[in-house]
């Protein structure tokens, strides 16, 4: 059995990612898998090794530790890697196999996943909480209520749904994102398309102004054009909610290699160096009373992050606080239809 094993195994070894280990009844390992061998931090592959003559570090000590007492699952966790270990009796032999994976991004996956539920009940539970309260207080106080309180009252409890509802249409709107793939690309003119976004943001924000700077008459893009018109008025109306005094946003469109370059600025409060890089995460804000007095719940930029990525594309954010952030962008180039020679 046991050598039937190993021909089995060796023939997948160098096929596989996980870490293929055959233990005999004797305590030595019969290592099949090349994953194993790296695994384990063994440069040089030996014929015959035993599980006391293993390098010293946490993921041997585990293994030693399993085998020993006949423990079927274990793991290791080294800063954000995950290393599963599984032991399996095989049938009708005393030999067991260990099998050794990376289960680093399953294990980020229910995290994040711990993390976007633990956030969004924590989102939610605060407008319940007021509608909720506010509800007992109109229904014990009933008619003795004024009538000047009893508007007020209804208005927060109105400003406390709609704050729910656009929770829940951004959580919705994430969701659906994550799970589909872009099926509307097409080459796209993004001069025109921010000046269509711009008359918009200007429409409704009267006192803003928006420049719009060109280095090339044509700047065409490979993109959804309805989900990059979400990101553009996203971060445009991000410029308008947290600028001061100088109200103006300044684009600029340029081609750099494979990508059309969008860089939007504004004068606005700008953000802390200590929050740049976290600023794309879902439910992170800056200053949660600000957001939240704006109405906005974490979620926007989160979503104009993973837009441009399922693009293809990238974006990251630099600022100089009290002073102005710059949003850049980076979109695949529309490219060139052939051109066909006729003779």
């Amino acid at each position: 059995m046991l050598n039937k094993s190993k021909k089995i195994l060796d023939k997948m070894g160098p096929y596989v990612d996980e870490g293929l280990i055959l233990v005999t009844p004797n305590f030595e390992l019969e290592i099949l898998s090349d994953a194993a061998y790296k695994f384990l931090e063994i440069k040089q592959k030996s014929k015959k090794l035993h599980i006391f003559d293993l390098p010293e570090n946490a993921l041997s000590k585990k293994i030693e530790e399993m085998v020993t007492s006949d423990s079927e699952i274990g793991s290791i966790n080294s800063g954000e890697t995950h290393t599963l270990i599984e032991l399996i009796n095989l049938e009708r032999s005393s030999v067991r196999l260990l099998i050794i994976k990376d289960d680093s991004k399953h294990e980020k996956m229910l995290n994040m996943g711990k993390e976007f539920v633990g956030n969004a009940s924590h989102e939610l539970r605060t407008p319940i909480t007021i509608i909720k309260g506010f509800t007992e207080m109109l229904l014990e106080a009933g008619e003795d209520i004024e009538p000047v309180t009893q508007k007020s009252i209804l208005k927060k409890m109105q400003a406390s749904c709609d704050r729910m509802e656009h929770l829940v249409k951004h959580l919705l709107r994430l969701t659906d994102l994550e799970n589909c793939d872009l099926e509307a690309l097409a080459s796209v003119d993004i001069h025109r398309l921010i000046e269509d976004i711009s008359y918009q943001v200007v429409s409704i924000y009267p006192d803003f102004r928006i420049e719009h700077l060109r280095t090339e008459d044509e700047a065409k893009a490979y993109i959804d054009s309805d989900l990059i018109e979400l990101v553009l008025t996203n971060l445009f109306k991000n410029s308008v909610k947290y600028s001061r005094d100088e109200k103006v946003i300044e684009v600029k469109v340029d081609t750099t290699g494979e990508y059309v370059y969008i860089q939007i600025s504004d004068k606005g409060i700008g953000i802390p160096d200590k929050d740049l890089d976290k600023i794309f995460d879902r439910f992170y804000t800056v200053d949660k009373a600000h957001c939240r007095k704006l109405g906005g719940a974490g979620l926007g930029l989160s979503i104009v992050k993973l837009i441009i990525e399922k693009h293809g594309g990238k974006i990251f954010a630099t600022s100089e606080f009290g002073q102005g952030t710059t949003m850049h962008l980076y979109l695949p180039k529309a490219k060139e239809p052939m051109q066909v020679a006729l003779k």
